[in-house]
């Protein structure tokens, strides 16, 4: 009975835009009488999932409060979602992960967001496959209190 290891590595793909992008892919790979170190080839069949569309809150508006609800348009086939929150007055950067279409920062825990602070935001939506393509980032800001 063969060895197996395991590899990771990033599959470049080009999108439906003409734009390349990537993915990580962890491969379980089996040797099999083969010399020390050479791994079999491995085919990959997937579809990645399709960058998500973002809704709300708009691109570029001023919220009045700093509970926000960041929505998007669900993905077929996604099983998680990665939102990535940058605050970008002070250049922090947040990740969060949901099954749902949608996130309420307050309700994270731990995430407080500032009065009078600049957000930018996008996600990233995950198949049984890989995680796809990033949605655009989009940004809001918070009124002073």
């Amino acid at each position: 009975m063969g060895r197996s290891d395991v590899v990771q590595l990033a599959a470049g793909y080009r999108c439906t835009t003409g734009e390349w992008d990537w993915s990580l892919i962890t491969i379980m790979t089996a040797r099999h009488g083969l010399k020390k170190g050479y791994l079999q080839p491995v085919r990959l069949e997937g579809i990645f999932c399709l960058p998500p569309k973002l809704t709300a809150p708009a691109n570029g508006v001023l919220v009045s409060s700093t509970n926000v609800t960041l929505t998007w348009d669900p993905v077929n086939g996604a099983i998680v979602y990665s939102i990535s929150v940058r605050d970008m007055t002070n250049h922090y950067s947040y990740d969060f992960y949901t099954t749902a279409p949608n996130l309420n920062l307050s309700e994270s825990g731990w995430f407080i967001m500032a009065p009078n602070t600049n957000y930018e935001w996008n996600v990233v939506a995950r198949n049984d496959y890989a995680w796809g393509n990033s949605s655009t980032s989009w940004s809001f800001s918070t009124t002073a209190q």
